[in-house]
């Protein structure tokens, strides 16, 4: 799952009790066949679980051997003798389970629990009618019905309370195959409250590491805890504390292999400091986002100030897929192996595997500040080459800004011209290619509706892989060494050419048109002096003339005459602009 790690570990911590739920249930001691246990309490260390009266039905063990499957003084492992676990059907009114992480206690009651077809220590299904939790923060929620299947109570066990052998890399295997949930509400200290719709989540994996999940979450909420309480520490204390959250939480996303989910109608409001809310349609990952998996969020709304408004954003939605941060998180626990002095020796080894970031519907506004929107933005980036992109795609789509408010301040010039807002589109597309130590700009373009439009292609060469270099002074001098070997230019006018004419002739009290021709005369005898009088030079400087007299479209090419490309040496050298013509070949038109 590709969410933040923080909701990961929140999520964790509301998860985990549902799975010693399960877990106490199956731990019933009782005679073969079908009995009741009346007043059962387990205690699992940082997990109590109490049930007033539970009812076991098709159990093919005695009463001692299937009490002796929950005996801690046996000698074996909680995850070795739930694999023996056989039993048709366990069920409870009611149970209760405290879970106690730092300093902070919960309690979740859970009603009408059912369990059947329990094998091998695998319940196929399970399921709850609801409950209610109460935490000291304080925090109360209520539950409404939830139900499982394939629900593996040994590995659940490995994950929550048993660490893997020293040294030992162990395989991720299915806690459960699907979990669905048909609602609840959350309220934490009287200022937040929360409530979401139904939700589903299926094929979550997990594995014991170098400490049990529990260990890992107790570590964070103590060390985060000791934290916000202001606890005296030096600064090598802090930076140890900091250094154990950051090795736990590494350890935690490497514990678990999340499948496919969703969420719907998340709302969450709040009065600190000021009245907030923030409502999401939909949140999915997995094979639930998209064919590619990944994540996707959907009809988001956040405002701040309540009534007054005083600030609003909205997202249509949000897509983002073929990431990927497990080696980058194998690499960071390695450095933190490390001794505190010693510096990372690769910092691109900590770069995650990118790929494809999609928003739609994207509008931002807030009271004494220009707010804007975007139709549609689309980032791709791939081929990493040392942990850094090579291949990159960016597009954005009807980037509005209003011509108003603070924004008017930088905008006199076009919002003088007539223009109410301005609305553009942008792509930039290019790629290295390692063959031939080319950087190819495959397009760049700048789009405003009524003003025109600027779009570019070129060839980059003696671009090598020390560009990617870890050390900055050598990739600095290998971009030093880059040269030009192709450039294609096209200028479209849209209507920014039309206006200015009209807003001079206006101050001149002339006609346009005179202006018009004015303004060709001058460019054509500033460039010739500017230019030179080569022949292409000529043909660049007739072209632009034509079009300041006449704005349509204008396109220049121009290419290197060496093979190797024109470098930023053999531009720096020239002192007469002239003389660069001498070492490139240029076509331009004008129409």
């Amino acid at each position: 799952m590709i969410a933040p790690l923080e909701a990961t570990v929140a999520w964790l911590r509301r998860a985990a009790p549902a799975a010693l739920l399960l877990v106490g249930l199956a731990a019933s001691p009782a005679g073969a066949g079908d009995f009741e246990v009346e007043n059962l309490t387990l205690d699992f260390g940082a997990y109590k679980v109490t049930a007033p009266k539970l009812q076991v039905k098709g159990s093919p063990l005695e009463r001692e051997a299937f009490v002796a499957l929950f005996d801690k003084s046996a000698g074996e492992s909680g995850s070795a003798r739930m694999a023996r676990l056989n039993v048709d059907e366990i069920s409870a009114p009611e149970l209760t389970i405290e879970q106690i992480l730092g300093t902070e206690t919960e309690s979740t009651t859970y009603r009408a629990i059912v369990l059947s077809d329990i094998r091998d220590g695998k319940v196929a299904r399970g399921e709850t009618t609801g409950g209610t939790m109460t935490g000291s923060d304080p925090i109360r929620g209520e539950y409404k019905a939830i139900s499982a299947e394939g629900l593996d109570l040994r590995q659940i066990i490995r994950v929550l309370a048993e660490r893997a052998a020293p040294g030992a890399e162990e395989k991720a295997l299915p806690l459960y195959s699907l979990m669905t949930y048909e609602g609840g509400t959350l309220e934490q200290s009287g200022s937040v409250k929360a409530s979401y719709g139904k939700a589903s989540d299926r094929n979550l994996k997990g594995k014991a590491g170098p400490a049990s999940l529990t260990e890992l979450l107790t570590t964070i909420l103590r060390e985060g805890q000791e934290k916000v309480a202001g606890a005296d520490k030096d600064d090598d204390a802090q930076q140890e504390a900091d250094k154990r959250v950051a090795q736990a939480m590494i350890a935690l996303t490497e514990m678990l292999e999340f499948g496919s989910g969703e969420l719907r109608d998340l709302v969450i409001e709040g009065t600190m400091p000021l009245p907030m809310s923030l409502r999401i349609a939909r949140i999915a990952y997995g094979e639930n986002a998209s064919p590619q998996g990944g994540m996707a969020v959907e009809g988001t709304e956040f405002g701040m100030g309540g009534e007054k408004k005083l600030a609003m954003v909205k997202l249509d939605s949000l897509k983002a897929f073929d990431f990927a941060v497990g080696p980058a998180l194998r690499e960071l626990i390695g450095e933190y192996a490390k001794p505190d002095d010693e510096a990372f020796e690769d910092w691109r080894k900590l770069m995650p595997k990118l790929g494809t970031l999609q928003i739609a519907g994207f509008t931002y506004d807030m009271p004494f500040q220009t707010g804007f929107s975007i139709g549609s933005l689309e980032a791709k980036v791939s081929n990493q080459f040392e942990g850094l992109p090579t291949d990159l795609s960016i597009a954005i789509e009807t980037l509005k800004l209003p011509l108003s408010g603070p924004l008017l301040l930088y905008t006199n010039a076009l919002s003088g011209l007539g223009y109410q807002e301005v609305n553009l589109s942008a792509r930039l597309d290019l790629a290295w290619q390692e063959a031939t130590s080319e950087i190819a700009l495959r397009s760049l373009s700048l789009d405003g509706a009524g003003i025109g439009r600027l779009s570019a292609s070129a060839t980059l060469g003696n671009i090598g892989k020390d560009v990617f270099s870890s050390d900055l002074a050598v990739m600095q001098i290998a971009a030093l060494g880059a040269t030009a070997k192709a450039l294609d230019v096209r200028l479209e006018n849209a209507g920014l050419a039309e206006r200015l004419v009209e807003e001079q002739a206006k101050q001149k009290k002339r006609k346009p048109a005179d202006v018009q021709r004015e303004y060709g005369a001058l460019a054509k005898i500033m460039l010739s002096g500017l230019l030179g009088k080569s022949a292409d030079a000529k043909a660049l400087v007739d072209a632009a003339a034509r079009f300041v007299a006449k704005p349509g479209v204008m396109t220049v090419q121009a290419k290197a005459k060496a093979s190797s490309g024109l470098g930023l040496a053999d531009v720096i050298a020239v002192t007469d602009p002239a003389e660069v013509f001498k070492k490139i070949d240029v076509t331009a038109n004008a129409e």
